[in-house]
């Protein structure tokens, strides 16, 4: 199940029960390349992409049971 992220003092959360879900986006027209997007419960996987211009989105949604 997901539910959206909530906001708390201005950052995304997710309730203590949820895992948070990050995005990238990879911003494909400007680059002249289809969009892409990347979802992944460990941030840390996202690095990689970031450190090739994507576009960290934060978090896109919150997940029950996710890991």
């Amino acid at each position: 199940m997901a539910i959206p992220a909530q906001i708390t003092d201005g950052t995304q959360v997710c309730p203590d029960s949820y895992t948070p879900i990050y995005h990238a986006y990879n911003n494909g027209p400007a680059q002249g390349k289809e969009s892409g997007f990347r979802y992944v419960s460990d941030r840390s996987v996202l690095e990689p992409l970031l450190d090739e211009g994507w576009i960290d989105a934060g978090i896109a949604f919150c997940g029950a049971g996710a890991s």
